[in-house]
């Protein structure tokens, strides 16, 4: 990420906090603007910032129940899109998916993709060999590996396909459930 749209995004983030202790959403509007080269712009609702910089444009939403996505574009144009919560795996995404799960994060770019979905904790072995099964009975090159720290399960496999395609899974558990994020790095 380039260090205007780094530093305009903490300066956003001061903004919003100035808006949301009366400041106003103009406040906040003339905070980023006057410390980055970029533009923004605060609904008066405040729940939809948009912005544009030399680096790209975007648009932050939020629906008032705590969720927030994001849509944009990088420098080059290549559409970028962030949600927090609710989104889903598209059908056609490479690797398999259990059913069951609730999606999380969902990231998508010119780069790739990458989905978060949360299980149960007792299933993190049927996931762990579901994947296992996957990469080994997949033709690339593959890299499979999994531990335990405190009790608790981790388990990595990520495998390049003959395209260069990379396809990732990583299941973490906790004390009450079992994450599982999936990825996919595109050929360059």
């Amino acid at each position: 990420m380039k260090r205007s749209l780094r530093l305009g995004t903490a300066v956003i983030a001061l903004a919003l906090i100035a808006a949301a202790c009366g400041g106003g959403d103009n406040l906040a509007e003339a905070i980023v603007n006057s410390q980055t080269d970029g533009n923004v712009n605060i609904s008066d609702d405040g729940q939809t910032i948009t912005f544009e910089t030399e680096d790209g444009t975007g648009t932050i939403n939020t629906d008032g129940e705590g969720n927030i996505s994001f849509e944009g574009t990088d420098e080059s144009g290549g559409q970028i899109s962030l949600s927090g919560a609710g989104g889903e795996v598209p059908s056609d995404f490479p690797l398999p998916i259990a059913p069951g799960g609730t999606v999380g994060l969902t990231m998508n770019s010119p780069e790739g993709e990458l989905y978060t979905i949360t299980y149960p904790n007792e299933v993190f072995d049927q996931l762990a060999e579901m994947y296992t099964e996957y990469m080994t009975n997949t033709p690339g090159e593959e890299s499979i590996s999994s531990g335990t720290f405190e009790g608790l399960k981790s388990f990595f496999a990520k495998i390049t396909l003959d395209d260069g395609t990379t396809l990732s899974a990583s299941i973490s558990q906790s004390d009450s459930e079992t994450i599982v994020t999936v990825g996919r790095s595109k050929n360059p």
